[in-house]
């Protein structure tokens, strides 16, 4: 997932120092870790969103929208999205390039 260059920096240095091959989060990299981080951040999110209809998941419809309403092309937003076309085709290659689907990820951020 390509990110913007404010989140790379600061990811750059919780991971000074690490084995660059650990993973950055070990509590999350286990078992049943996804579950136990979108816990967390839903716990993060009620404690600044009080609005029961909005979830962490709700990020991606908006994340969506916002691709949608820059032009995005559909084939890269779904990949910047992690979603699959359910064609062979798709699995061809190895997708696209982080620096195609930042590009199109920057036109979100402004």
């Amino acid at each position: 997932m390509p990110l913007s260059h404010t989140a790379a920096a600061a990811l750059g240095k919780l991971a000074q120092g690490k084995d660059p091959e650990a993973p950055l989060f070990p509590n999350y990299a286990k078992d049943r870790g996804a579950d136990s981080c979108s816990a967390m951040l839903m716990k993060r999110l009620r404690s600044v969103i009080t609005d029961k209809k909005l979830t962490m998941h709700s990020l991606r419809h908006r994340m969506k929208d916002k691709l949608r309403n820059t032009g995005c092309p559909e084939a890269i937003s779904l990949a910047i999205l992690g979603h699959s076309t359910n064609t062979v085709a798709t699995n061809y290659g190895s997708g696209y390039a982080l620096e195609v689907m930042r590009e199109h990820l920057e036109k979100t951020w402004t």
